[in-house]
């Protein structure tokens, strides 16, 4: 399915018709509208990878990034740039017992690029993100092993919710991702499978539609 931005100039809502340029769909404004409308029973059948924890007054959405593929390249990757610059660079310091600063730094590039392949690896098996949902307002991690990335948001600090789609063609490349407006800017979702960050978005920006017309916290 196509999940390309659709210019406003391609919606007519006279007619109701929209159109894609990047697919050339032609489709109806209001049955996609209808399609995104959020219904509680379905966070009984969330999508693979997402589990909807509700308790009274509370809600925990967590949805996983495991990607065994990427786990395995990052891993492959990983092991001649964490092992050739010791075998190369400080084994033959160790063993003849000089210290040389030129070749001690010359290795930590490696083990820069060592560090972020490593976190990559560990974040395609155990990677999440968490959102937690109060009346109040909250919160969204992004990480894994409980080290990563805490944003905040309030509902009366909010003033709309937009989930930017995927773009992957030969002008644009881009991942999709939930933005949240208001006195501060707040995006996660980057790292979410379409299906994942698409249900997050509708249980978020349902949750905030029903704050802001009755202000009770419901779904």
């Amino acid at each position: 399915m196509c999940t390309a931005d659709i210019p406003k100039e391609n919606i007519n809502i006279q007619t109701d018709i929209g159109q894609c340029d990047v697919c050339n769909n032609v489709f109806s404004i209001s049955a996609s509208i209808i399609r995104d409308n959020f219904e509680p029973s379905e966070l009984d059948n969330p999508p693979e990878g997402v589990k909807v924890d509700k308790k009274s007054g509370s809600m925990v959405i967590t949805a996983k990034h495991r990607s065994i593929m990427i786990a395995i390249i990052s891993f492959v990757i990983l092991l001649p740039f964490s092992i050739l610059p010791f075998l190369a660079i400080y084994a033959p310091q160790i063993e003849s017992g000089q210290f040389d600063l030129l070749q001690t730094l010359m290795g930590i590039p490696f083990y820069f690029v060592t560090l972020v392949l490593f976190s990559l690896f560990i974040f395609s098996l155990v990677g999440k993100t968490i959102i937690r949902i109060d009346k109040n307002g909250g919160t969204s991690f992004t990480g894994a092993l409980g080290i990563g990335r805490n944003r905040n948001f309030k509902w009366d600090e909010i003033s709309e919710i937009i989930e930017e789609n995927e773009i992957r063609d030969h002008k644009r490349n881009r991942s999709g991702f939930i933005q949240i407006e208001g006195k501060k800017r707040v995006k996660f979702g980057s790292s979410m499978k379409e299906s994942q960050k698409h249900f997050v978005y509708r249980v978020v920006n349902s949750i905030f539609r029903k704050i802001r017309a009755n202000q009770t916290f419901s779904i």
